[in-house]
């Protein structure tokens, strides 16, 4: 914990004053979240990243309270990891020659099934 922080304790109930109130994260908040996050204004003063979107979500909270992170200190370099990870997971195929079932990088353009060794070319997932 930084010197100039304080633990922060969240009352039981929201805070009201008005039209205006304040209460803790809910997991119904993320869309809404998305949505804010979509401004410019936000990606420009803030470090969330220009595409967050709902993946993104749950690494952008307090480990402790699921509060909305506001100091994300090294969270974006970590997110982008993430978000390559996710992006790059394997496609699922059947051989067309012996319709065994298997995972390969979907990058690739030619496959080769691993129980026959029958190559195909796929097409890009569109």
């Amino acid at each position: 914990m930084r010197r100039d922080q304080r633990d922060i304790v969240l009352p039981d109930r929201p805070l009201v004053d008005g039209p205006t109130a304040l209460r803790a994260w809910r997991d119904e908040d993320v869309a809404a979240i998305v949505r804010a996050c979509q401004d410019p204004e936000i990606v420009r003063w803030t470090s969330v990243p220009e595409h967050y979107g709902e993946v993104d979500a749950p690494l952008y909270r307090c480990c402790e309270c699921g509060s909305p992170a506001v100091d994300l200190g090294e969270v974006p370099g970590a997110m982008a990891a993430d978000r390559v990870v996710l992006e790059s997971q394997p496609r699922e195929y059947a051989c067309p020659n012996c319709e065994e079932l298997f995972s390969a990088p979907k990058d690739q353009t030619l496959i080769v099934c691993p129980s026959c060794g029958q190559t195909f070319p796929v097409a890009e997932a569109g």
